[in-house]
């Protein structure tokens, strides 16, 4: 079901923002911490080196303390970014993603990458949904049931396991202080990059009408690219298509493996088609001749 490939073109809308923040920023910070890192690495040099090994061993020790330092900081933005644009759907396109690998892989050990695991946990925390007593008897009942299978993945980022695997190698796990120590800095130079339209996050709890309008609109076999009632219609927002999207991917229950790649094919489809139309809406709305209800 690529619906998750398509939520994590937000993903990638943060790796641009990355580069910029890295482009303008990263050397600076970087030079405030680089003392610090070599005295580090001097700690951790076997007694009786030569000065020249010495020397070689504190240069590769600071190269792939930087290098892992680098990786964190685009993963972490870019995950950051596609909740930030797309709340929960960004999440579960994420976190579905992740059950291909290992949870928690060792940076140093996979091309620098952080371990599903912590990302998991650092954007599951940034969410600004709140399940309530008042949204669970007024929200959409497959909007509740997704936000509840979305809550499900607390358990697993409870679990401290990649925290020891960092914290056993002193290159990532100085790499990850520099992160924590930098990151709110960092998080609002890369969020000063976004349209003012984009700066406030994706809040589901403010949406949670339209995109149960939405999703009752996939339930009929219909493009999710508007809501409410005509001739009063209102265009679809991207992220409110993908959140009804995946609120009716999580609560479908089939009776059969044949059955369900159906349904995913019928709902890419008409995801697809309703993140077309909405665009469409929006960029010409007022020269498109409005046909009557059928």
């Amino acid at each position: 079901m690529n619906i998750l490939t398509h939520v994590n073109w937000g993903h990638e809308v943060g790796h641009i923002l990355g580069f910029e923040w890295e482009r303008k920023h990263f050397s600076l910070l970087w030079a405030g911490e680089e003392a610090r890192i070599i005295a580090l690495a001097r700690k951790t040099l076997p007694t009786g080196i030569s000065t020249a090994d010495a020397n070689i061993k504190t240069a590769q020790f600071l190269t792939k303390t930087m290098l892992l330092t680098q990786r964190a900081f685009s993963e972490f933005i870019s995950d950051a970014v596609g909740v930030h644009i797309f709340g929960p759907a960004a999440l579960a396109s994420l976190a579905e993603f992740s059950c291909r690998y290992s949870l928690d892989e060792d940076p140093a050990e996979s091309n620098g990458y952080p371990p599903w695991r912590l990302r998991l946990r650092r954007i599951g925390g940034g969410l600004t949904v709140k399940m309530t007593a008042i949204s669970r008897l007024v929200w959409h009942r497959k909007l509740v049931r997704f936000m509840q299978w979305t809550r499900q993945w607390e358990a697993l980022t409870k679990v401290t396991s990649d925290q020891v695997v960092i914290a056993s190698d002193p290159r990532c796990a100085e790499a990850y202080r520099i992160v924590d120590t930098h990151w709110r800095d960092v998080w609002q130079k890369v969020l000063e990059q976004l349209p003012l339209s984009l700066r406030a996050p994706y809040d589901l709890a403010s949406r949670h009408d339209a995109v149960g309008n939405l999703i009752d609109r996939i339930g009929r076999g219909l493009p999710p690219n508007e809501y409410g009632r005509w001739p009063n219609m209102q265009t679809a927002l991207i992220a409110d298509i993908w959140n009804a999207a995946w609120a009716c991917k999580v609560t479908r229950t089939v009776s059969s493996a044949d059955e369900y790649d159906d349904h995913l094919r019928m709902l890419f489809h008409l995801t697809l088609k309703a993140i077309e139309a909405s665009h469409i809406q929006r960029t010409f709305g007022n020269n498109i001749p409005q046909a009557e209800p059928i």
